[in-house]
């Protein structure tokens, strides 16, 4: 069978090649013409494997590949102490989802009395 020959696994209607808008629920974002297969009975879509790599590229180039399972997790972590620094670690997978690495420079602003906003810039020289 035909990649274009699919039967629609909603209504058994032929899906055929289409692009499509995929929207990243967790993000809120949406990357436009997507391709697919889609149903021209019942619209249901389906992305192959090779429909999934090209939208991981596309989150990749817009650096929000790997984000889903951090958007709105709270990761509780205790303050330490080194030398006469107190110290917060950074979890594993936010240092990977960053690209994190001994060197990149770290901004804190003060927003409130009870919060604080980090962001990462480039590699401190």
């Amino acid at each position: 069978m035909k990649l274009e020959e699919i039967s629609c696994p909603e209504c058994s209607s032929i899906m055929r090649p289409a692009t499509t808008d995929h929207l990243i629920d967790d993000l809120d974002i949406t990357i436009h013409n997507v391709p697919c297969l889609k149903c021209s009975r019942c619209g249901n879509e389906l992305y192959t494997s090779d429909h999934v790599e090209l939208i991981q590229e596309k989150m990749k180039k817009l650096g929000i590949f790997g984000w889903g399972s951090l958007i709105g997790k709270e990761i509780e972590m205790t303050v330490t102490e080194s030398g006469r620094r107190l110290v917060i670690g950074i979890p594993k997978e936010v240092e990977r989802t960053f690209g994190l690495k001994p060197g990149v420079k770290a901004k804190i602003k003060v927003k409130g009395i009870d919060d604080l906003e980090v962001t990462f810039g480039e590699t401190a020289t």
